[in-house]
């Protein structure tokens, strides 16, 4: 039996699920860590105010920990197949997903997410994946912060030591005992100009990322 089918097995799939989420937090609990908030963030990132939360792809991992607290977090998980790997990972580390796509199949997840997003949950989109190009914004993410009337607040982080793997999205994994900066940029408020939002978005989360590498000493 394949790798990916013994994954499929819901006690496998539990079991190393636990096992990587345990590892996030050893990374975690193990690395100096610093935030950076903007003054027009704080009350988003504190949980104060609902909004929708951005980041790149490859940027994903450590960003569990840096959820608002007090507040309900939901991701948007993608149908592909490493999806319920990371819904059960999430799931160990207090968060929730919608599975879906605002691409394919997009009606459907778009009406969960505003269904989550009228609960008070904050919701979390990855606005380049599941598939990329590398950092491209697509609409979703700004037709939900329309529909929603709630704003998209770019996230970010980077440590001092780490891999980045070879994957589309240049996917980054810290090492335990590094120095991780997690950094939110100004709230993207969404009216009428959808393209004009994902391209505001896009130049943030651009600056974020580099602004966590400066801020723990490496370079993109």
């Amino acid at each position: 039996m394949r790798l990916k089918q013994i994954l499929k097995l819901p006690p496998i799939r539990g079991a190393v699920s636990l096992i990587i989420s345990l590892m996030l937090r050893v990374i975690y609990l193990t690395s100096r860590i610093t935030r950076e908030t903007p003054a027009a963030a704080a009350d988003y990132m504190s949980g104060r105010q609902q909004a929708i939360f951005c980041f790149w792809h490859g940027n994903m991992i450590m960003h569990p920990f840096h959820k608002p607290r007090g507040r309900k977090m939901a991701v948007l998980i993608s149908h592909h197949r490493d999806g319920a790997l990371i819904t059960s990972i999430l799931g160990w580390l207090g968060i929730g997903t919608v599975r879906g796509s605002t691409r394919k199949g997009g009606a459907s997840a778009m009406r969960e997410l505003l269904s989550v997003c009228e609960s008070g949950t904050n919701i979390s989109i990855t606005p380049d994946g599941p598939r990329g190009p590398l950092h491209h914004v697509a609409g979703g993410a700004a037709m939900l912060a329309r529909c929603s009337e709630l704003p998209l607040i770019p996230v970010a982080f980077y440590a001092s030591r780490g891999k980045v793997f070879s994957s589309w999205d240049r996917f980054f994994l810290p090492y335990p005992f590094s120095k991780i900066a997690f950094v939110a940029g100004d709230p993207v408020h969404v009216t009428h100009d959808e393209d004009e939002a994902s391209a505001k978005l896009k130049q943030s989360l651009l600056a974020c990322l580099e602004s966590a590498a400066a801020n723990v000493g490496q370079k993109l």
